[in-house]
């Protein structure tokens, strides 16, 4: 089964994105995942096909000279049995979401990271 974690990434200067699974990064190479980033700052993190290997938290860090955001989202991953069937009961696809903004205190025309990030909890 395919699932993305996406989110909204907003900076300037423009943040470097790096993504997590349980603590250990992806790499942008990974065969597994696939990571991309649109123009309007939206980052996605994919994966054709989930197995119970992916079950376990995802986390999209955000940073740039002036700070670092983050935000944590959790896949779980059931085995289903034989009749097609998860071995508990699931509530469905729930998001919740996160706003992170760091403003700038300064207030001297400093540039500022402003990262607004939205992560569906699955």
């Amino acid at each position: 089964m395919p699932v993305t974690f996406s989110c909204k990434v907003i900076g300037d200067p423009k943040p470097k994105i790096y993504w997590f699974k349980d603590g250990k990064q992806i790499s942008k190479r990974s065969e597994h995942y696939r990571i991309s980033r649109d123009a309007d700052g939206t980052c996605n993190l994919h994966t054709a096909a989930a197995s119970l290997d992916d079950d376990g938290n995802y986390t999209i860090m955000a940073g740039n000279p002036e700070g670092r955001v983050s935000c944590t989202g959790r896949m779980m991953v059931q085995a289903v049995n034989q009749r097609g069937r998860s071995q508990r009961s699931t509530p469905g696809h729930v998001r919740r979401y996160k706003k992170t903004t760091i403003p700038d205190t300064e207030g001297e025309g400093r540039k500022a990271l402003l990262a607004i990030i939205h992560m569906p909890f699955i």
